[in-house]
């Protein structure tokens, strides 16, 4: 939790904050990684304005050849702050704090699992597996052609080999 105590009695006009978040298991094709965060929380006259930088690497599994491969994600944000939400404002638009403090590690989870892709792939011209053999197609071609035979017409196929 970071304390804003400090700022929001004028203290001091900015706090400084670091963290480091786990990712394996913020989404199923994550095996694992670590997430830097570096940010601050600085005061203005009319509210205060959270900033933050993360900049993760991680293993994950390509969504169309299933292997692991290491990649890097970098995100930046800027919220502002406020200790309570009036009845029109959108709550989407700020971070609340609670008990004058923000639990800046679930903040920055939130923000990391918005801003995942959808899939990761280990490379943009990835060709994936054969969807019938299972062979991967970044090798080379598959032994099988990638044509399969609906089998209640194999005997119509077998019909027309014959003539």
């Amino acid at each position: 939790m970071l304390e804003l105590k400090r700022l929001l009695s004028g203290e001091t006009e900015s706090i400084p904050f670091t963290a480091s978040l786990d990712m394996a298991g913020m989404s199923s094709d994550i095996v694992s990684g670590t997430c830097a965060v570096s940010g601050v929380c600085r005061g203005t006259p009319d509210h205060i304005v959270l900033s933050a930088d993360l900049k993760c690497e991680l293993t994950a599994v390509c969504a169309r050849c299933c292997k692991q491969f290491e990649t890097s994600l970098v995100h930046s944000f800027e919220f502002p702050v406020a200790e309570k939400l009036e009845s029109d404002e959108d709550e989407d638009r700020f971070v609340l704090m609670q008990d004058n403090a923000l639990d800046i590690e679930q903040i920055c989870s939130e923000q990391l699992i918005l801003n995942l892709p959808l899939r990761f792939l280990c490379r943009t011209g990835c060709k994936g597996l054969c969807p019938v053999c299972g062979a991967d197609l970044n090798s080379g071609a598959c032994s099988c052609g990638g044509k399969r035979i609906d089998p209640r017409l194999e005997k119509l196929k077998e019909y027309f080999n014959n003539k």
